[in-house]
């Protein structure tokens, strides 16, 4: 299950309670070989931006609500695939494999704030010149009362 971040919630909490208009302008996933436990992703570690070729995947408006999922839920799911490319000398930059812990959804191509975070099940493990992919429907967002 995702988790938001607390910049997330403060955002729309904002939104919601004090008019503040909120909106994000380009929204990212990207790939942690460890997953953030904090509310604010800071413990988190990402695959390093440029090292192996990997950067972060642009996702906004390739999302397609599951309407059956209403009224209990509202879920979204990617519907294109979403392919982080290995270049080089592999995922760490030493010729070794990668542990893909989870992803992570990002307003920007590089820094910027991590809005959401999950992990993903089966964890994967990424060698070099192997890319990884997010099959269509492979990636789903959940906002839920719970």
């Amino acid at each position: 299950m995702a988790k938001s971040t607390i910049y997330l919630r403060q955002k729309l909490a904002d939104a919601v309670l004090k008019g503040i208009a909120f909106s994000v302008d380009d929204l990212y996933v990207g790939i942690f070989e460890v997953l953030p436990t904090l509310d604010n992703a800071s413990d988190g570690t990402e695959f390093t931006p440029g090292v192996g070729g990997y950067a972060r995947v642009e996702a906004k408006n390739k999302w397609t609500q599951d309407a059956g999922s209403l009224p209990t839920l509202v879920r979204y799911e990617i519907n294109q695939l979403l392919a982080f490319e290995s270049l080089g000398p592999g995922w760490k930059n030493n010729h070794s494999a990668g542990d893909v812990k989870g992803v992570g959804f990002w307003d920007a191509s590089t820094g910027g704030n991590c809005l959401m975070f999950a992990a993903i099940t089966p964890q994967r493990v990424i060698h070099p010149n192997q890319d990884m992919d997010i099959n269509v429907e492979a990636l789903t967002i959940d906002f839920s009362a719970v």
